[in-house]
């Protein structure tokens, strides 16, 4: 993993809350995935100064939003940072922006000075929005060299809610595994068999994925940094309308030695 400019501190590998799921080119420690569910969220507030974030839209709006802005975090604490989006090379005041996830397991301290683009997309489905949330470094900026991390192919976050498909220009493929764990239900047009499933992240041909239970906490390596991931829910209720129990996160985690 690449050495930062500045402190960010390593997470050591903690236990998790069952047992991984081996072979088949699937990483873990063996043990099976336990049936059972968990109802975690992931959830986005972006306030910006000067502009609105962004919002799920009304019926008969467009069905989906984009919001993506760059900037230079100016403070961070507790899964909540503030990035001045002003330009270096632009004549503008400064801009803020907040942003805050909130999420069961998150640990989420981007250090101040950091260069990064964030995006938020929220697709409409049904009454709410499903929301699909990347934290990118950026190793320059209108000039401007991120004097933390040099990497422009680096993440410090990704994470969805509602929906298991990652966010644009993911490093990571995420799909629904199938462990076994169905409801005595028939359904009513869901995707998946009414009952629990886990989640496969994937980095791509040649390294194996890490499969994540619902409430698990695993690492995986992409060739250029560690992510910590946990999986807030996966499972289809058998309710009719309600298919959207699907969320992760993927974090920026560098690992210490136990």
């Amino acid at each position: 993993t690449e050495s930062l400019g500045q402190s960010v501190t390593g997470r050591v590998r903690e236990p998790r809350a069952a047992g991984g799921v081996a072979g088949g080119g699937v990483a873990g420690s063996g043990g099976g995935i336990a049936c059972g569910e968990t109802h975690d969220i992931v959830a986005v507030t972006i306030d910006s100064q000067f502009a609105p974030g962004p919002v799920c839209p009304d019926s008969g709006g467009s069905p989906n939003v984009v919001w993506q802005h760059t900037g230079r975090v100016v403070k961070s604490a507790n899964n909540t940072f503030v990035m001045d989006t002003c330009p270096p090379n632009a004549d503008c005041i400064q801009m803020f922006t907040t942003v805050t996830v909130k999420a069961e397991g998150l640990d989420l301290n981007i250090p101040v000075g950091t260069l990064v683009d964030v995006r938020e997309e929220l697709n409409k489905v049904w009454m709410v929005c499903s929301t699909q949330l990347s934290i990118r470094n950026v190793a320059n900026w209108g000039g401007e060299q991120n004097p933390v991390w040099s990497n422009d192919n680096g993440w410090w976050l990704l994470a969805t809610d509602r929906t298991a498909t990652p966010p644009k220009e993911s490093p990571l493929s995420v799909s629904v595994a199938d462990i076994g764990c169905y409801l005595n239900t028939p359904g009513c047009g869901g995707a998946q068999a009414p009952g629990d499933y886990a989640l496969l992240f994937d980095v791509g041909p040649g390294q194996p994925g890490v499969m994540v239970g619902m409430g698990q906490v695993e690492w995986i390596y992409n060739g250029i940094q560690d992510f910590m991931v946990r999986n807030q829910r996966s499972y289809q209720s058998g309710a009719c309308d309600d298919y959207w129990n699907w969320s992760w996160w993927a974090m920026y985690a560098p690992l210490e030695a136990n």
